[in-house]
């Protein structure tokens, strides 16, 4: 599985935000802390807001904030509102699977087994723990 840029973007915006929850954060505050565009990080603030994350604040204090508590956002939550798919292969990206081989394939069982243990590492792992292991590190 490769995570996207706008994946990579997307958690690390979002640890941003968790680590001011006392305050609504302007984009472009958060833009120049995490070296992202502008008018990229806009497109990732769309879908946040789009897939109830994030709440848009208009106005002279306005900006961005959480919706809920930090801890109540899971990793796979925020990776699925900006990846288009987040498989380990293409072939069990849809479902129900198109690949005309599944019956008969050999590897399939491995790849199912991969993207069940990825999918519980990104389920398990929440925002406040990346925020966490963010501070600890700085």
């Amino acid at each position: 599985m490769l995570i996207s840029t706008k994946g990579r973007y997307a958690l690390r915006y979002m640890v941003d935000l968790a680590r001011h929850t006392d305050t609504s954060v302007a984009l472009g505050d958060s833009a120049a802390r995490l070296g992202i565009s502008m008018k990229y990080l806009e497109q990732i603030a769309a879908n946040l807001v789009r897939d109830g994350h994030i709440t848009a604040l208009r106005g002279a204090s306005g900006g961005y904030r959480l919706k809920r508590t930090a801890d109540s956002y899971t990793v796979l939550s925020i990776l699925q509102s900006v990846e288009n798919h987040l498989s380990t292969v293409s072939c069990i990206a849809h479902n129900p699977m198109l690949c005309e081989r599944a019956d008969d394939c050999p590897t399939l069982p491995l790849y199912k087994r991969l993207q069940k243990a990825i999918d519980e590492i990104l389920e398990s792992t929440t925002l406040a723990d990346l925020a966490k292991s963010h501070e600890k590190s700085v």
